[in-house]
């Protein structure tokens, strides 16, 4: 019973390994119109301390549709964007 009651607690009782920062959902405009001037993420505000490095892989997909209709003519985008990006940083010392 002891057994039982020791292993039930340890499903119960979360266990951290490493401690991790909140940070915000990262997100940016995947529009086909607005991609290609590369426009950053909106990105946490703090910068890293120095020697300090963050490595993030991200992948994002977007499925986009636009139309635009006048007098004699109209005009459809409809796809999706797959964009994948390697952010590596490194904070840097006081001085640079």
């Amino acid at each position: 019973m002891r057994l039982l009651y020791a292993l039930g607690l340890l499903l119960v009782v979360p266990i951290t390994t490493f401690a991790t920062e909140l940070q915000p959902f990262s997100i940016s405009n995947q529009n086909p119109l607005v991609a290609v001037y590369g426009l950053p993420a909106a990105d946490a505000a703090q910068t890293l301390a120095p020697a300090r490095w963050s490595i993030e892989w991200r992948t994002d997909i977007a499925s986009s549709c636009t139309q635009s209709f006048s007098s004699d003519e109209s005009l459809t985008l409809d796809g999706e964007t797959y964009r994948t990006t390697l952010d590596i940083r490194r904070g840097i010392k006081d001085g640079w």
